[in-house]
């Protein structure tokens, strides 16, 4: 393998495979030199290789263009991964049965190396459960655990709820904090308040590109959290995405890709693109006032 991401393609390939389990993927990357000697193999190839009887469709081509279309969400929205064996891997997950052979994550990774709960349940929950589940969670946070579930709805998210309040317990303080810069601002002169004023409205929504960036290929963001109502090509601004907002239609264009498409839902800062800094073209942003 040429490279990182030839490298990763190859694993997302391997990843897809529901018919094979973790034992016979490893022994699969072990054969394999590239994601091209993936996607040549034919299901009798693949018998042959674990010498088991499968019953499967598949389509080693149609599998390796899903995988790259992946491997570049995973690059735009720098998304992180562990494989079966990585330092990192939880120690536990690793000695169940046809463990996961990638797993995928934002974040910090090594919080899962340390004291741990899982907190799973019903996503039908009654108050009193909720309640419970939330405490729980909350007492578990504070106490140093990091809190783990699946991010269902029901018990599931009232456990997050509870590790998200420890984690913003301070929340008085803050408060407090404000306060007093609020009593400063008023005794600053009138210009000062003016530019604090104008720092906060522009803080209100995040920054649309990373112009900052070195790479001349360069992270698109949504500037506040909405649903993708437009991604495709325009006749005007070429690729382009247009996002809805509460009050207002943020609107981005002259794109290089997408990683979005219409109706799926976004949050502040998220990647939905991105753009080519080399290209003739200049980055087109534009913010209304929505009339949906």
């Amino acid at each position: 393998m040429s490279n990182k991401t030839d490298d990763i393609i190859l694993l997302i390939s391997l990843a897809r495979i529901s018919f094979l389990n973790l034992t016979e993927k490893l022994n699969l990357l072990k054969k394999l030199d590239s994601y091209n000697d993936l996607a040549i193999l034919s299901i009798e190839d693949i018998k042959n290789i674990t010498s088991r009887n499968i019953r499967a469709v598949w389509d080693g081509r149609q599998n390796l263009l899903a995988a790259r279309k992946e491997a570049a969400i995973l690059e735009a929205k720098k998304i992180k991964y562990l494989l079966y064996g990585d330092e990192g891997y939880p120690a536990l997950l690793k000695e169940t049965p046809n463990a996961p052979f990638m797993l995928f994550y934002t974040g910090d990774a090594s919080c899962l190396t340390g004291r741990t709960v899982s907190v799973v349940g019903t996503r039908r929950i009654a108050p009193e459960a909720k309640r419970a589940a939330v405490q729980f969670a909350y007492d578990a946070a504070c106490d140093g655990c990091t809190v783990v579930s699946g991010l269902a709805k029901g018990v599931d998210g009232a456990a997050h709820t509870g590790a998200v309040n420890a984690r913003f317990d301070s929340f008085e303080d803050i408060v407090s904090a404000g306060t007093k810069l609020t009593d400063l601002v008023r005794e600053t002169p009138d210009a000062i308040s003016a530019a604090i004023t104008v720092a906060n409205e522009i803080s209100q929504n995040g920054q649309p590109i990373d112009k900052d960036e070195k790479n001349p290929i360069k992270s698109v963001h949504s500037i506040a959290g909405g649903k993708v109502i437009y991604a495709g090509i325009d006749k005007q601004l070429g690729l382009c995405v247009r996002i809805k907002h509460e009050e207002k239609i943020s609107t981005y264009g002259n794109l290089y890709t997408l990683t979005v498409v219409p109706g799926e839902r976004v949050k502040r800062s998220d990647i939905i693109g991105t753009y080519n800094s080399e290209k003739d073209k200049e980055f087109y942003y534009h913010l209304e006032d929505s009339v949906l």
